[in-house]
């Protein structure tokens, strides 16, 4: 693709985040509106302490023994793709957005981003939407979640995201590159 087309369509591609702004924001208040708060975590440790009370229950009424093994994984780990990380930082350099360095405060989400990123090439970025200091699935975390900062990350992290994609489709060799770098690399 021509340098001029690529930046005509990297022009358009921000202009129509740019208009789905609203949108964008509505969906990230309904996700919001309903944090986490650990409530699957807490659910599936209550469903366990459950479960191992009936098997023993079983156990005691056939005569038998239960033990009950929990596996301590839910989730695969994160497979990220530093090929595409770096078109996507570039790209948060190209719509003026900062990177935020990771200086120990900003805390990560949990994400079961790790099991898409054993099948296909993935990145899984972080846009900051609230100062350090606020935990992650929290109220607080929530409300900030709702602030013009949150706002101005999100559309941040839609525009790099969407540019990076662009860059994989107009660049074969960027797109050759996340593919062979994900088929040499171990989780």
């Amino acid at each position: 693709m021509a340098a001029e087309t690529l930046d005509q369509a990297t022009t358009k591609v921000a202009e129509a985040v740019d208009r789905l702004a609203d949108d964008l924001e509505k969906i990230s208040h309904q996700i919001h509106d309903n944090p986490e708060l650990c409530f699957k975590e807490d659910y599936c440790k209550e469903l366990l302490r459950r479960f191992e009370g009936c098997a023993e229950g079983a156990a005691t009424a056939t005569g038998c023994t239960a033990k009950v093994t929990a596996d301590a994984t839910i989730h695969d780990p994160l497979k990220a793709n530093f090929t595409m990380a770096e078109l996507f930082g570039k790209n948060l350099d190209r719509i003026d957005f900062p990177v935020d360095p990771d200086d120990g405060l900003a805390g990560y989400g949990s994400t079961d981003c790790g099991n898409v990123s054993q099948a296909i090439p993935t990145i899984h970025p972080y846009i900051r939407i609230s100062p350090d200091g606020i935990p992650g699935h929290s109220r607080e975390f929530a409300e900030w979640a709702r602030s013009p900062l949150a706002r101005t990350g999100m559309i941040a992290g839609a525009k790099a995201l969407a540019l990076t994609a662009l860059d994989l489709l107009a660049k074969p060799a960027e797109l050759k590159k996340a593919k062979e770098e994900f088929a040499a690399t171990k989780a």
